[in-house]
């Protein structure tokens, strides 16, 4: 490294410790991926790193840190006590709980979510993505005050965290527009912007924290672990947000992912699973390999992922199942690079399911699969479209969209 880069790496680990002594994670996070960038195997920015992602309740990818920093370094003892600690039994069974509440919220069951959530506080209060996750489960009893004064005690934790601040600032919105309804003497569109208020936090929450996903192919495996690492807990956001709008607009029950099913099955020599269907439908084999694919791509493993949701996809029957598997893999297509399909399985969506939740996302993620393909008039033909439909999308607010669209 030249010392200029080495002055600059020296001055940014300072001002990320600045900011985590106040308070703010993200802020401390974003300066540290700068820094990792300029100096890959740093073991102290790693190191830091880790801190902050473990602080957010990213475990997963704090674990990974501080595995990455003893591959480095052997002897360091910073990393080694950490990592100890984060894998000790008492710490795992906490976590366990924690992941159990995760599951609760897919199957919404959000009362039982909220009671966790606050026994899992009383233990380890230290954690962002408790009050995220405490919030949601609120404001999905439609405790919106409650869920406003958890996310408000999350910003002290992280002062400012970009998921939190949108679902407020969505809040603030949605009241503020009813507000002037209200003023223009229009009461019932001022009640009907409150009622449907889900839609702005879904916009915003796509904003805060979808959007760093896969703009770009990461260039070392610790940025690939930053960009993945944050899905499962998007996932189960968007799953609560899509299950409320679906809630909201049909008056019905919205289906979720459900639980493994306990039909027992085997592996072949590939390793795949091999449904025996005397033992139950082929709806059972199709929920098998869903969640089999589903865990493989929450985890980053892109081949298992791939073969998984593809004998789902193989399979089409239409159903709810079928159509998250379809998107799942072209978003497992597009993180591994593999642009040729992943094209074809967004295209593929965008043709058999128009009125889904992930239209525009797949809109937006088949422009950028088109840019990085060298075509650009396509990618603008899509984020046109894209703006056609959700002209407030955040989307539309990236780097990219606006360099295409211009």
């Amino acid at each position: 490294m030249q010392e200029n880069d080495i002055r600059q790496v020296e001055s940014m680990i300072e001002a990320a410790l600045d900011k985590m002594r106040n308070h703010d994670i993200s802020a401390a996070l974003e300066e540290l991926l700068q820094a990792v960038e300029l100096e890959p195997e740093n073991v102290k920015i790693i190191n830091l790193i880790a801190s902050c992602y473990f602080i957010q309740g990213e475990f997963d990818r704090a674990i990974a840190c501080w595995e990455m920093v003893l591959r480095l370094d052997e002897a360091n003892k910073d990393a080694e006590v950490r990592l100890k600690s984060s894998t000790a039994p008492a710490f795992q069974s906490w976590l366990k709980r924690y992941r159990e509440v995760l599951a609760r919220m897919e199957s919404r069951n959000y009362q039982q979510a909220v009671k966790e959530l606050r026994q899992l506080m009383e233990e380890n209060d230290g954690f962002v993505s408790l009050y995220e996750l405490l919030g949601l489960c609120h404001l999905a009893l439609s405790e919106a005050d409650k869920a406003k004064t958890v996310w408000q005690k999350g910003l002290q934790l992280d002062r400012s965290n970009k998921s939190l601040l949108g679902y407020l600032e969505s809040r603030k919105e949605n009241r503020t527009l009813a507000c002037e309804q209200i003023a223009a003497g229009n009461k019932e569109a001022a009640a009907m912007k409150v009622k449907h208020g889900s839609r702005y936090y879904g916009l915003a929450w796509a904003a805060a924290g979808i959007l760093c996903l896969a703009l770009l192919i990461p260039a070392s495996y610790y940025i690939d672990q930053k960009q993945v690492g944050a899905l499962k807990t998007q996932a189960v956001q968007k799953k609560i947000m899509d299950s409320m709008q679906a809630t909201k607009k049909t008056g019905k029950t919205a289906p979720v992912i459900a639980p493994a099913s306990k039909l027992e099955f085997s592996a072949n020599a590939s390793g795949q699973p091999q449904v025996d269907l005397k033992q139950g439908k082929n709806d059972a084999g199709e929920e098998l390999y869903y969640n089999k694919g589903l865990a493989a791509y929450l985890r980053a493993d892109w081949q298992s992922a791939a073969t998984n949701l593809g004998e789902v996809v193989g399979m089409q029957s239409g159903s709810y199942l079928n159509r998250e598997a379809l998107y799942y893999l072209a978003r497992t297509k597009y993180l591994s690079g593999n642009l040729d399909e992943a094209r074809e399985y967004y295209l593929q969506y965008l043709k058999e399911f128009p009125d889904s939740n992930y239209y525009d996302d797949s809109l937006y993620y088949l422009g950028t699969v088109y840019h990085r393909s060298g075509d650009d008039k396509s990618a603008r033909k899509m984020f046109k479209e894209l703006q056609a439909i959700e002209p407030e999308s955040g989307y539309l607010s990236t780097t990219l969209s606006k360099q295409i669209m211009n």
